[in-house]
């Protein structure tokens, strides 16, 4: 009876173990949507450019965080007409952390990207920059350059740093390999459990069997 109640506790835990050990890899795993949280992507600090080419740039990038759906992107009109409403202007001059941070707040979102773009003839250089609103920290900063013509930043350069930028793993983020080890030293525990258990259970069963007639 012991063995038999023993083994179907341990049956029921080893569901429970699988089951969270599916529901964890299916939420962290790479490629895998998680909870999305707002982000704003800030209008690009330009040198060397239009004011156009810097709203086209900005804009791209908008899209291809969007279309990867590890983030809520603030639709560009929302942005600028809360800025407006707050009377804020010259985001451009807006660089660094704690002023970063003040223009997420005013925002409501959890992020804010920052890019800027500097041109030198036909050669460019781009650095985005991703700030966790509530303490001021940057959790993301990449540079990238590139030689050529504006169109290859439209359709190569700056979706190809936001799909870097999607596909980072901050340290703030629990791997889905964590869960997976938490998973298996459980199993291994209950495993040892069961075993030990169902020894100490088979000497008792041999060492109180009915007593053996007597000549």
């Amino acid at each position: 009876m012991t063995r038999a109640i023993l083994r179907t506790i341990t049956t029921c835990c080893l569901m429970v173990l699988a089951m969270t050990a599916i529901a964890v890899s299916e939420s962290t795993l790479p490629g895998v949507p998680e909870n999305q949280e707002n982000v704003a992507v800030l209008p690009f600090e330009i040198h060397g450019l239009t004011a156009d080419e810097g709203a086209s740039l900005a804009q791209t990038l908008r899209e291809a965080l969007t279309q990867s759906k590890r983030y809520n992107v603030m639709q560009v009109d929302t942005m600028m007409g809360i800025f407006a409403e707050a009377g804020i202007k010259n985001l451009e001059s807006c660089n660094y952390s704690y002023c970063l941070a003040d223009l997420g707040k005013v925002l409501g979102v959890q992020k804010v990207v920052h890019a800027s773009l500097t041109r030198r003839g036909k050669l460019y250089s781009l650095r985005i920059r991703l700030l966790n609103v509530a303490d001021a920290t940057m959790t993301y900063d990449e540079k990238a350059e590139h030689s050529g013509e504006f169109e290859a930043l439209l359709t190569e350069i700056v979706p190809a740093q936001a799909r870097k930028l999607t596909e980072t793993r901050f340290e703030t983020e629990t791997k889905w390999y964590v869960y997976a080890a938490a998973v298996l030293v459980g199993v291994g525990a209950i495993y040892w459990i069961y075993r030990s258990f169902s020894k100490d259970a088979g000497e008792e069963d041999s060492g109180t069997g009915p007593p053996s007639p007597q000549q």
